[in-house]
């Protein structure tokens, strides 16, 4: 952890390398000012789900009480990743009000709700972005930006430690010498190409889709996840096993052996659609998507469009054409025939 002088008037998003719990804990920003009350909040090095015994870091509670009882006189390097989010950093300067696109009302709600929260990057020391993650480049694009360039040193540099750190020079971080030119240019090419509207644009399509696919897939069948509360790309579904036809509150009550045999189902689901190469969509089975009672976790399928190409139209076909490719799975699902011979993994990164 870095330390910098006290001066942060909000405290936001800490990533720390271990685990934190804060649990009904007050956080402080600058002394005088506000207080926040903060629920239960598990961040970790991890991108799966993990028991707690299980994760291989220390665990830590912290609380307002621990830092008046140390005397802590500085503030942590506090950095807010956007690797998937950033493309909403285009609508800072969008008139809602006028709404020079014509979004749809319900598209328009979503995206000013993420925008307002991923504003409050301003008050922090340090930012990552993926240009690969909705950005239209190769995967080996990525940038940190760090607003004090003291602060930004090699985790390999021992001099730092003891206070005789010697600032980067231009030299030893150009293109040429980190790595392979080309997929950073091509980000820098792509935002000047497809601009501040371009970028408008595309987020609010892809979110117009995400909406059509989770209003068409819930007429056959399927419970969609969040549904009101999904402000990204992705649809998240959940289907019950055809042998036991079961409304989503129903099932969450039955015993472990359902949960099981309908995750069982959900895979067999995911790889039918997934090795069906009509759909322009990314199939993803997630195991451990939320916990129910009794630390069971269900199982569910993202959805993710994976072309420009498609738009509120096309999004209706394919929504249509997945519905329909269920009902004659579940027909051959009954039937007890073999849908896929691969072992269903017991975790999958979200």
């Amino acid at each position: 952890m870095l330390k910098k002088g006290m001066g942060k008037s909000i405290l936001m998003t800490v990533l720390i390398t271990g685990n934190v719990i804060w649990g009904g804990t007050v956080v402080y920003a600058e002394e005088g000012l506000q207080q926040f009350n903060l629920d239960q909040m598990v961040v970790t090095a991890t991108r799966t789900m993990k028991e707690l015994q299980e994760v291989p870091s220390s665990v830590s509670v912290v609380t307002s009480q621990d830092i008046e009882e140390r005397n802590i006189n500085y503030m942590p390097y506090i950095y807010y990743d956007l690797v998937v989010c950033w493309p909403w950093l285009f609508y800072k300067y969008y008139d809602f009000h006028v709404n020079k696109l014509h979004i749809k009302p319900d598209v328009l709600q979503k995206i000013a709700y993420t925008a307002e929260i991923i504003s409050f990057v301003k008050f922090a020391d340090g930012t990552g972005i993926d240009f690969h993650k909705g950005g239209f480049c190769p995967y080996s694009c990525s940038i940190f930006l760090s607003k004090n360039k003291k602060e930004l040193y090699s985790a390999f540099d021992n001099t730092y430690k003891i206070n005789q750190h010697i600032l980067p020079e231009p030299r030893q971080y150009t293109l040429g010498n980190s790595r392979g030119t080309s997929d950073i240019l091509s980000a820098w090419n792509v935002l000047q190409s497809v601009g501040i509207e371009g970028f408008q644009s595309y987020v609010a399509n892809m979110i117009t889709v995400a909406n059509v696919f989770a209003d068409k897939l819930s007429t056959y069948g399927f419970m969609i996840i969040e549904k009101e509360h999904t402000y990204g790309f992705s649809t998240i579904i959940w289907a019950c096993n055809p042998y036991y036809p079961l409304n989503y509150n129903e099932f969450i009550e039955k015993n472990e052996e359902t949960v099981e045999e309908n995750k069982k189902y959900l895979y067999a689901l995911s790889e039918f659609w997934r090795t069906n190469k009509e759909y322009s969509c990314q199939v993803r089975f997630l195991p451990n998507y939320t916990t129910i009672n009794n630390n069971r976790r269900i199982a569910v399928i993202s959805l993710l469009p994976m072309t420009l190409n498609i738009d509120e139209e096309k999004a209706v076909q394919t929504a249509i054409k997945l519905g329909q490719t269920k009902n004659q799975f579940d027909q051959q699902y009954l039937a007890g025939m073999q849908i896929s011979t691969k072992e269903m993994p017991d975790n999958v990164e979200k």
